[in-house]
């Protein structure tokens, strides 16, 4: 019951901290966390030491310091200076390329035109406020 209190917990805290406050997974995150609070101190038998406290799992230190997927600002470098995230779109479409009509010009080279075009959509999309 403890993990997953604390499973729970990073997922509320994570919910909150990259949602605007009046998206549908905010609102989620805080009814989840009400019902926690609800719930655990009845149910979960390490509320029997008056001292535990619940906490969110910690995050592993490999993705503290990691560069987030989708944000649109530059991550910092050990260093000070600044490298902007770059997306890379795999080159693969599937096992069978031939049933994907208009998605190649010839059998092993993907439509470049499609591709950029692609591309082009996902920045767009990355730069959505909502971009969940």
């Amino acid at each position: 019951m403890t993990a997953l209190e604390s499973d729970l917990k990073r997922l509320v805290q994570n919910a909150k901290e990259f949602n605007s406050t009046k998206s549908e997974v905010y609102e989620d995150a805080e009814r989840i966390r009400k019902a926690m609070s609800n719930f655990m101190p009845k149910h979960n038998p390490a509320y029997l030491d008056h001292t535990y406290r619940a906490a969110p799992t910690p995050i592993p230190q490999g993705l503290v310091n990691a560069p987030q997927v989708g944000t649109s600002t530059p991550a910092p470098h050990a260093n000070g200076s600044q490298e902007s995230l770059k997306v890379t779109i795999p080159n693969t479409l599937g096992r069978n390329r031939k049933s994907a009509a208009n998605v190649t010009t010839k059998e092993d080279e993907p439509d470049e035109d499609l591709i950029s075009k692609q591309v082009e959509i996902i920045e767009e999309m990355m730069e959505l406020t909502n971009s969940e």
